[in-house]
């Protein structure tokens, strides 16, 4: 078996979406501003009280912040509120250490504490020289904390008494996570990787079961042992209770193999930023393209070689183009396909060949299509092929060909990492040529119940660029002209 570098990429990709990793990353904050409490401080001038907390070293006048296991400082009894806890009563000795120091000595002098200063140690000194919590005195302990440690001040008592883990709550979202991840993955007899291969490809848990008939073996130790090289160990295990002959069981667990190298394919490198071609002459694919009868060549349907190529294209158009629809081409996992294939598609339908400007193969590789300065065929309802860019990505079944009732399997987890990377350098591009440019899915333009390309695409640029669009429903407006956008005004 050989399982495509981008497919198994884009298996782990919707693994994790699908896991609640997204909680681990909600306490990222809270974890910072915690680890800030105990390692960081702002004290960073020598002799400058902050909530009459004085430095004494470690202060870098440079710094907005200092490595607190460098700081020493000396909690006077200036602390707000707490002068009264801080400072002591010495009256009934002032005349006799007056007598021996020479000195005349006032309340509290003789109370000293030096503590480091990290704004969790400085609330442990307070704690129990005053009988105060943490949270009695926040507003001080805020006041010495960098930036990143203000999240973790109200979790101080929790954190010196249960840990970061217990504080923060990320103890808890970690096991939840393994537990998620682990039911999402099926099986969990090896490695990540051997994991995710079989997952990808079950030919090794087919063959492995039908050696397993009859025996209480679990499948996932045997996988344990092939992962580790240990066959004969394997073997053994297998042949003890099986009664398949031994022969039978040797030659069989010696094909099986869990290494990526035996079973990981590269696929072809992305193209983007690599010269594969002679040099494109931007806008000489017009002068070839003769619609139905425009012939599959490699001139003809060349690949992007940088962004900066891509821009430079856009700024070439010779036709008002206010727009981007994104699409997917309607094809499986293992189906790689480009222009050239698209463009004889869309002959067979009868239309004047390959209907999107460019393609996103599904190793990331960005493919010309129809010229640019040539009105697309991808989106036609409501007029949005005019002024717009096609763009499609080869997916949408989040399968293999040939598995069944393949509509249950339709999502943007088929379209892989690189291939959405290639899509935000797209978009980006596109937004470098057309500042106020509209960004739109088929799904967006159509009401033949599209869903292409499986994700909100207006959502998606104004998390991405802070691009939002003027239009507020392409099935009612059409597309928008320059001098429409220019206006400023949604419609």
């Amino acid at each position: 078996m050989a399982i495509n570098i981008n497919n198994l990429n884009s298996q782990l990709s919707g693994i994790l979406k699908n896991s609640n990793l997204d909680a681990i990353l909600e306490k990222k904050s809270q974890i910072v501003g915690a680890t800030s409490c105990k390692l960081e401080t702002s004290l960073t001038k020598v002799g400058e009280a902050v909530s009459g907390i004085l430095p004494l070293s470690g202060g870098d006048n440079l710094l907005d912040n200092v490595n607190a296991s460098d700081s020493i400082v000396e909690i006077t009894g200036k602390v707000p509120g707490l002068s009264k806890e801080l400072i002591g009563d010495i009256s009934s000795t002032t005349s006799n250490i007056s007598s021996a120091i020479g000195e005349t000595i006032a309340n509290g002098e003789l109370d000293l504490i030096i503590s480091s200063g990290a704004p969790e140690a400085i609330s442990r000194a307070l704690t129990n020289v005053t009988g105060k919590t943490a949270e009695d005195i926040s507003s001080v302990l805020k006041s010495v904390a960098t930036l990143d440690g203000q999240e973790g001040i109200s979790k101080i008592t929790a954190s010196i008494s249960g840990g970061l883990g217990i504080s923060t709550g990320i103890a808890d979202v970690t096991k939840a996570f393994e537990g998620s991840f682990k039911d999402l993955m099926g099986s969990v007899g090896g490695g990540l990787l051997s994991n995710l291969i079989r997952k990808a490809d079950k030919s090794f848990d087919l063959i492995t079961q039908g050696l397993l008939i009859g025996t209480d073996i679990d499948i996932d130790i045997i996988a344990s042992l092939i992962e580790k090289g240990d066959k004969a160990k394997a073997i053994a295990l297998i042949s003890a209770q099986s009664t398949i002959p031994f022969g039978e069981i040797e030659q069989t667990v010696n094909k099986l193999d869990l290494s990526p190298s035996a079973n990981i394919s590269n696929g072809a490198s992305p193209v983007v930023g690599q010269k594969t071609i002679e040099c494109f002459e931007i806008g000489s694919n017009n002068d070839t393209w003769s619609g139905s009868n425009t012939p599959i060549t490699s001139s003809q349907f060349s690949y992007i070689d940088s962004p900066e190529e891509l821009v430079a294209e856009f700024r070439n158009a010779n036709r008002e183009i206010t727009q981007f629809i994104a699409h997917w081409t309607g094809t499986y996992t293992n189906q790689d396909i480009g222009a050239d294939e698209v463009h004889s598609w869309h002959l067979d339908r009868g239309w004047s060949g390959c209907g999107y400007h460019y393609i996103i193969r599904r190793d990331g590789r960005l493919q010309r299509g129809r010229p640019l300065d040539k009105q697309g065929a991808h989106s036609g309802a409501y007029g949005h092929n005019r002024r717009s860019i096609g763009v499609s990505m080869a997916g949408g079944y989040n399968c293999p060909s040939g598995t069944p009732r393949p509509n249950k399997y339709i999502s943007a987890q088929s379209l892989t990492p690189a291939q959405m990377n290639t899509f935000k350098m797209f978009a980006k591009s596109f937004y470098e040529a057309w500042p106020d440019g509209q960004a739109l899915g088929h799904n967006d333009t159509s009401d033949q119940g599209k869903v292409d390309p499986g994700f909100d695409v207006p959502e998606y640029v104004k998390a991405t660029f802070g691009k939002t669009n003027l239009i507020t429903d392409a099935k009612a407006s059409g597309p928008l002209t320059t001098a429409q956008i220019n206006a400023g005004i949604p419609v």
